[in-house]
């Protein structure tokens, strides 16, 4: 990998223009759902690690990864429970081609967090911030509810006071700013009030804004 990253940035010094392709293709190859476990771990790894050997790629390895996860995970929420064969069959020894894409996620997703922890520090907080918002805003406000990968960003989004009121501040501009589509809008307020609701760093007095912020619109909307 070493070896790679000498090459690359050989290329970058050099040959700017062909960085991009090689960024392309390398992230066009991420595995499909079919390919095993291990497969996906180790693209998973590779990637990684080149983002942090190579910075030029490291946005689009990170936006890409989530972008990833999300169909996935968008796939295994939008899959009927029970078909029509199996709906009255309670043999559990019976797997489901959704259980085994589900098994892969959760591995993929304690993967992606155990590397968030493990790289993220007070001096790369605004980094890691800013492509996490990229890849929210590109790849999980536009999805159909994904129900796992925003959980593994929420981690992100708690590990500073800062970084939670920011957050925080991102949902509620996305649910009042009118350009948005009407589903964009409603995903972000969800996501404000999922956050809210579940995140041990919210205290009373983000609540009380929250809540007055919902007043003063309503008030804005129906005025008396």
């Amino acid at each position: 990998m070493i070896q790679i990253s000498k090459i690359l940035q050989f290329i970058s010094a050099n040959m700017p223009t062909y960085l991009k392709f090689i960024q392309q293709k390398i992230l066009s190859n991420f595995p499909h759902k079919s390919k095993t476990l291990e497969e996906h771990q180790a693209y998973m790894s590779n990637i990684l690690k080149l983002g942090e050997l190579v910075p030029f790629f490291f946005n689009e390895v990170i936006v890409t990864i989530i972008e990833k996860l999300v169909r996935i995970d968008v796939e295994i929420s939008a899959s009927p429970v029970n078909d029509s064969n199996n709906l009255f069959s309670f043999d559990e020894s019976v797997k489901k081609p959704e259980d085994e894409i589900g098994n892969k996620l959760d591995s993929l997703l304690t993967q992606f967090l155990q590397y968030i922890k493990s790289n993220v520090s007070e001096k790369n907080f605004d980094m890691w911030y800013k492509v996490l918002l990229l890849a929210f805003d590109a790849h999980i406000l536009k999805a159909h509810f994904p129900p796992n990968v925003p959980f593994v960003l929420f981690y992100f989004f708690n590990l500073h006071s800062s970084l939670k009121s920011m957050i925080m501040d991102y949902f509620w501009s996305v649910f009042i700013d009118k350009n948005q589509p009407a589903i964009v809008r409603q995903s972000g307020i969800m996501y404000l009030s999922s956050f809210v609701n579940r995140s041990k760093s919210v205290g009373k007095a983000d609540f009380e804004k929250n809540y007055f912020n919902y007043c003063r619109l309503v008030s804005q909307l129906h005025p008396q």
